[in-house]
C-alpha cells in the first residue's frame, strides 16, 4: 500500500504562488529589454516603402508599465496625428474610430469606418525587441465595408537606433510589406551648408 502525505491548506498556497511566478517569468523576462523603444523615431525615406501624400512619418514611444503609447504622425505642415494607448498583455483593446483617413495610402480609395472600433492585440515578442500589433477594423471602398486584417510589427535594432516598423494586411499581395524604417531623433543626424562662388580643399582629411 502506497501512504500518501496530506498538504495542509499553508503549504497549497504557497504551491501555488510558486507556481505563478514560474508561469509569469517568462514574460517578465520577454519584456525586460523594452526600454529602447521609448523616445522621438524620424523616418530614413531612402530605407522605407513611399507614403503617398503625407511624404514621411514620425513615431513617439511611451512605455507605461504593461501599457505603451504610440503616437504617429504622418506628414509635416500637411499632417494626420494618430494617438493608440494599447494595454500590451495581449488582450484586444478596443478603440473608436474618429477619422476617416487611411494615412499610410491616402490615393488606395479607402477610408476608415468611422464610428466603428478598431481591435488591436499587443504583446511584447523576442525579448523585448518586438513589439507585435494584430489588428482588425472596417474600411470603406467602392464595394462596401469590408473588414482588414492587419498585423503590424515594431522592431529595435540591437544597438536600438534603428526602429523597423512593418505592416503585413490581408488586402494585400502575399509577399508584399509596408516598411518604415526610423532612427532616434537626436542620433546620427547629418547637416550640409551650400557655398557660393568656387571652393576647393586639398589635402587629406578626415
Amino acid at each position: 500500500m502506497i501512504k500518501t502525505k496530506k498538504i495542509s491548506s499553508w503549504q497549497s498556497c504557497c504551491f501555488a504562488c510558486a507556481l505563478s511566478m514560474v508561469l509569469l517569468l517568462p514574460a517578465v523576462i520577454e519584456a525586460q529589454d523594452n526600454t529602447g523603444f521609448n523616445g522621438k523615431w524620424i523616418l530614413i525615406p531612402d530605407k522605407s516603402s513611399e507614403i503617398g501624400l503625407y511624404r514621411t512619418l514620425t513615431i513617439e514611444i511611451q512605455l507605461h508599465g504593461p501599457s505603451v503609447i504610440i503616437n504617429q504622425t504622418w506628414g509635416k505642415s500637411r499632417s494626420f496625428t494618430e494617438k493608440l494607448i494599447l494595454k500590451t498583455d495581449g488582450s484586444t483593446n478596443l478603440l473608436p474610430i474618429s477619422n476617416r483617413v487611411f494615412p499610410t495610402n491616402v490615393f488606395m480609395g479607402l477610408s476608415m469606418a468611422v464610428g466603428s472600433k478598431r481591435q488591436i492585440r499587443a504583446t511584447w515578442e523576442n525579448k523585448g525587441t518586438q513589439l507585435k500589433l494584430e489588428e482588425r477594423y472596417d474600411v470603406k471602398s467602392s464595394q462596401g465595408i469590408s473588414q482588414i486584417i492587419s498585423t503590424s510589427t515594431y522592431e529595435l535594432s540591437e544597438d536600438k537606433e534603428i526602429l523597423t516598423y512593418r505592416i503585413h494586411r490581408s488586402s494585400r499581395k502575399l509577399g508584399t510589406e509596408v516598411k518604415y524604417v526610423l532612427k532616434q531623433a537626436d542620433s546620427k543626424n547629418a547637416y550640409f551648408m551650400k557655398l557660393e562662388d568656387n571652393w576647393e580643399i586639398d589635402g587629406r582629411l578626415d
